[in-house]
């Protein structure tokens, strides 16, 4: 442990700020047992060491990013074909598949469109399909905005979504995993069943000790982009060798897509539900160190309210400094709009070429992907426990990844609010490239919204999962 004095936390604005003092833990690198080295045991739960009520502070924060780290290199640790863990480290057995690769994804969950193309050598698949169960949300390639990302080699940003086995067994068991089934666990406006979604929560029999207890619900969504052997330093990410499945409506060419590609994972969010304050989800979410840059004036990730509509353009603008290209920044383009995706198809579909670059139509100047810079810089404390992990990780290709932030929701009695989201906001630039300004640039707040189908208002909340509206 190590002393320090905690900075000030304000709790939405409030006029007098908390102030909280307290030790931050040193980084635990397991739930149990050695604590000095990497493993493969999915945590359970995250302990704060909170005193009173604050926003984001390095004291609370510690346990929550912690939490975070523990399940990324679980979840990437190397494992046999049903997701069991093998008895090596993270980073060897390159071509083993991790942990949540054998997690199901939500076509096979709800049902759904599938792959043409001819996979006989059972290879990871991207399916892009037209629709998503009764959704009109579009293509696996577009992001919430129904937007794509462009890398700085013209090709789309590909996504790919997975829930835990103790996530898809409570769906099953509550039969909602069919539009049929959510109708009748809600019930009608008139006969109401009272029914909630709730999914399991993760927790330990001791929380001092971290053991016994069993793991929460899970979801995760992971942003990939093709790699090109020739341009790129594959050693500095990890790959997989996938099909690409474009539905016809899709295309420039009007016809189905199989492309087999080497793909590089820029991005993973990850969600675990767990027992405690609000009995929410902590919400965790890693990028790729080379993605993009930090913008030109960032918002501090300690505040609490956005800039008003009329100042917000002072903030978040490109950086001037940079002279090395990333993934999804170009020095080169003076002009390019920073977090903006110049050619807006509106109502029509964004359309893939048959070959790479695949993006090519939507390029700026025709040689330009999108812009991207981080709107918020990392929090100090974040950023020092990224760096003792890496520092667990090199030699690999995990340490080029980094944790932007954890997000968790602290409940408290002073009216007029009940939850308190900390940080207040986080976005993942590869897959809230274009919201990260906005009210809506928070997981747990967006996620909010997720709803199932029924006849009453308010509608029936889907305990912050949006996959449940997949259902057919």
């Amino acid at each position: 442990m190590k002393n320090k004095h905690i900075g000030l936390g304000l709790l939405f604005g409030l006029c007098s700020p908390v102030l909280i003092a307290g030790n931050i833990p040193a980084p635990y690198f397991c739930i149990n047992g050695d604590s000095d080295k990497l493993c493969s045991k999915i945590p359970h739960n995250a302990h704060p060491n909170i005193a009173g009520y604050s926003g984001l502070s390095e004291a609370g924060q510690r346990p929550f990013d912690t939490f975070s780290w523990q399940i990324f290199t679980a979840l990437n640790w190397p494992a046999d074909s049903e997701g069991h863990p093998l008895d090596k480290t993270i980073g060897t057995a390159p071509s083993a598949p991790r942990v949540w690769q054998s997690y199901p994804t939500p076509a096979e969950m709800f049902g759904g469109d599938k792959s043409s193309c001819d996979n006989s050598q059972n290879l990871p698949v991207f399916l892009q399909a037209a629709k998503n169960g009764n959704t009109e949300l579009a293509n696996e390639f577009l992001e919430p905005d129904h937007r794509p990302l462009i890398d700085s080699q013209l090709n789309f940003v590909v996504y790919d979504i997975r829930l835990n086995d103790v996530e898809a067994n409570y769906i099953k068991a509550k039969g909602l995993d069919t539009l049929a089934g959510q109708k009748a666990f809600v019930g009608t406006k008139g006969n109401p069943t009272g029914n909630k979604v709730s999914f399991p929560m993760g927790y330990y029999d001791d929380p001092e000790k971290r053991t016994g207890g069993k793991i929460g619900a899970i979801e995760l969504k992971t942003s990939w982009r093709v790699l090109d052997p020739k341009k790129d330093d594959l050693n500095r990410y990890y790959t997989v060798d996938g099909l690409i499945s474009v539905a016809a409506e899709n295309t420039q060419s009007g016809k189905p897509l199989c492309a087999q590609e080497t793909l590089g994972l820029v991005g993973m969010h990850i969600i675990e539900r767990t027992q405690g304050d609000g009995a929410a989800w902590i919400w965790s979410t890693f990028e790729h160190v080379d993605n993009a840059p930090i913008a030109n004036k960032p918002l501090a990730p300690t505040i609490t309210q956005l800039p008003t509509d009329e100042t917000i353009a002072e903030y978040c603008s490109t950086p001037t400094d940079i002279k090395e290209t990333y993934s999804f920044f170009n020095p080169n383009c003076k002009h390019c709009q920073l977090n903006t995706q110049a050619k807006n198809q509106a109502s029509n579909p964004y359309l893939w070429a048959d070959t790479p670059p695949y993006a090519a139509n939507y390029a700026v100047d025709g040689k330009y992907g999108t812009q991207v810079a981080r709107c918020f810089e990392i929090y100090n404390e974040t950023a020092e426990l990224n760096k003792a992990w890496q520092a667990k990780l090199a030699g690999t290709a995990w340490e080029n990844y980094m944790l932007i932030n954890t997000q968790w929701q602290l409940t408290i009695d002073a009216p007029p609010f009940s939850k308190v989201n900390v940080p207040t906001y986080l976005s993942n630039t590869t897959m809230e490239t274009y919201i990260q300004t906005k009210s809506v640039g928070s997981c747990i707040t967006c996620h909010d919204f997720a709803s199932i189908p029924s006849d009453s208002s308010p509608q029936t909340s889907a305990n912050f999962s949006f996959l449940l509206n997949r259902a057919k």
